[in-house]
């Protein structure tokens, strides 16, 4: 999968509604493929507990890999994400924690 921090993303809409190529489609990408496995294993580092998945059997439709790249972005937009996956999570998850004033 291809996981990009939502800060990034709305940096990327911004920059695609200033532009004046207004018919132009751009991948928002952080060009990072990342296995569900890789990310448990970074959530389980955030939270410093082993997060244990529950494996399904794949469903008709499933896509297995997906990662796009943002090469265009950067060349019209001048847009890149610059948050790390675990930078962002990292942020996500001390965003809710202080919400809920207590463990996720």
């Amino acid at each position: 999968r291809d996981f990009v921090y939502a800060g990034d993303i709305a940096k990327g809409i911004i920059a695609a509604i200033k532009t004046e190529n207004v018919n132009t489609a751009y991948n928002l990408s952080g060009e990072t493929e990342t296995s569900l496995r890789e990310l448990v294993s970074i959530l389980s580092d955030i939270k410093g507990e082993n997060i244990i998945p529950n494996y399904e059997k794949a469903r008709p439709g499933d896509i297995r890999r997906s990662a796009l790249s943002a090469q265009k972005a950067l060349r019209g937009l001048s847009w890149r994400a610059n948050m790390k996956l675990e930078g962002g999570l990292r942020l996500t998850y001390d965003y809710f924690l202080q919400k809920a004033n207590k463990k996720i």
